[in-house]
């Protein structure tokens, strides 16, 4: 399912190109985030520990429409 992706920046986890809603497999601790206000019912983050624990799906760029299957010889 969907969950917050924290990158501690102590972690030393550079991903620049991490944009809201795009896919990853992700590895870490549970933690529980708050606001300003210090309300804890803001909601829980995963943070991966090492650049290792963060595997980012890389949206397909080539998107061949409609679908053609390859020459096989046969007709």
């Amino acid at each position: 399912g969907q969950a917050r992706i924290y990158l501690d920046p102590d972690a030393r986890i550079s991903y620049p190109h991490l944009e809201a809603g795009q896919s990853a497999q992700v590895v870490g601790v549970v933690s529980q985030y708050r606001q300003d206000d210090g309300a804890t019912d803001q909601g829980y983050r995963l943070m991966p520990r090492y650049s290792f624990d963060l595997i980012v799906e890389q949206p397909s760029s080539l998107v061949v429409w409609p679908p053609v299957l390859p020459e096989t010889g046969q007709r």
